[in-house]
C-alpha cells in the first residue's frame, strides 16, 4: 500500500489545513438536528473532540533529522463509559461554559483562530463558522480537563465531518489540531493512558483487522444483527497491542480521505478480534 504522505513537516500541515478548510462538513446542519431533538422522548446530544497529531522527532546518528506525525489518543478508564477503548479527547457541550469560551476565542484572546485554518473556518457561511467555533471550545475544555491539554500548545488545523454514534444518542464533531511538541500530558481519572499511532500505520495493510463485538451475562447490547467491523490492530514501542475500532477508527480513516484520498484496504478475512461488551461498558464503574 503506497504512502503518499508529505515528507516535509510544513508541507504536510499546510495540506491538512488547506483540505481541511475547503471540504464540505455540515457542522451547523447535524446542530440543527440536535436542537429539534431536545424536544423528543429521546434527545440527541452534541460532542466536540479533538483529534490531536504532533511530529515525533527520530533518533539518527546522522546530522539530518526525520521523523514522523502521530496520533494522540487516549485509552479510555474503568471509570468512565466506553471503558478500554482508544478515543479522541473531548466530550458533550457545556451550555454556559463552552458558549462563553466560544467567545474568547472568537476574540482571538485564546488565538485557536488566528492562522490560515482560521481563516478558512471564517469564509464559511456565519452559522457554519460559530459551530465550529463552539465545538472546538468544547474540545478545547475537555482536552484540557482530561489530559491536561494547553490551548496555547495547539494550532486548529481544521474540522471534519460528523460522526453519529451507535450505542449513544450522540453526534460527535471532530476537529483536527497540532500540538506543539515536548508538551507534558496529566491524564485524570477519565483516562488510564495515552497511546500514540503513527500516521504511517494506517498504510500498513497488517496493521487492519475484523473485530466482533460480544455482550457478557447482564449486558445491555443486543445480541441480534453483529457484524465483524474493520479495526487497526497497533503493536506499539513497548510491544502492547492497541485495538482501534468504533468511532475513532472512522474518524481518523475519514480525515486521511480527506486529506489525503486514502482508501481503507480489504481489511476482511483477515485476524479476527473480540471485544466484550460488558454490563458496565454504558456507564462506567463510578
Amino acid at each position: 500500500m503506497n504512502n503518499p504522505l508529505p515528507i516535509d513537516r510544513e508541507l504536510f500541515i499546510e495540506k491538512v489545513e488547506e483540505k481541511l478548510g475547503t471540504g464540505l462538513i455540515a457542522f451547523y446542519e447535524n446542530f440543527q438536528i440536535i436542537r429539534e431533538s431536545e424536544a423528543s422522548s429521546n434527545p440527541l446530544l452534541a460532542a466536540g473532540v479533538l483529534l490531536p497529531i504532533y511530529y515525533r522527532e527520530k533518533s539518527s546518528t546522522t546530522k539530518e533529522r526525520s521523523g514522523e506525525f502521530v496520533f494522540r489518543l487516549i485509552k479510555r478508564s474503568n471509570l468512565v463509559t466506553q471503558a478500554g477503548d482508544l478515543a479522541c479527547p473531548g466530550g458533550i457541550v457545556h451550555p454556559l461554559k463552552d458558549f462563553l469560551l466560544m467567545w474568547i476565542i472568537r476574540s482571538g484572546l485564546i488565538p485557536l483562530l488566528n492562522n490560515k485554518a482560521g481563516q478558512y473556518a471564517r469564509l464559511r457561511n456565519c452559522p457554519t463558522f460559530q459551530a465550529i467555533a463552539l465545538f472546538l471550545a468544547t474540545a478545547v475544555r475537555e482536552a484540557w480537563e482530561e489530559i491536561r491539554l494547553n490551548p496555547f500548545h495547539i494550532n486548529f488545523l481544521g474540522p471534519l465531518s460528523p460522526y453519529s454514534l451507535n450505542l449513544f444518542p450522540r453526534i460527535i464533531f471532530p476537529l483536527v489540531c497540532h500540538v506543539n511538541m515536548p508538551h507534558r500530558f496529566y491524564p485524570n481519572y477519565e483516562v488510564e493512558c495515552l497511546v500514540d499511532i503513527p500516521v504511517a500505520a494506517f498504510y500498513h495493510e497488517e496493521n487492519y483487522g475484523m473485530l466482533l463485538k460480544e455482550s457478557d451475562a447482564g449486558s445491555p447490547y443486543p445480541e441480534e444483527g453483529r457484524e465483524p467491523i474493520p479495526c487497526l490492530i497497533y503493536l506499539d514501542q513497548e510491544g502492547q497491542e492497541n485495538i482501534l475500532w468504533g468511532a475513532t477508527f472512522f474518524i481518523i480513516i475519514n480525515f486521511l480521505e480527506s486529506v489525503f484520498d486514502f482508501q481503507l484496504p480489504d481489511w476482511q478475512n483477515r485476524r479476527l478480534v473480540k471485544k466484550i461488551i460488558s454490563s458496565n461498558y454504558l456507564s462506567g464503574d463510578r
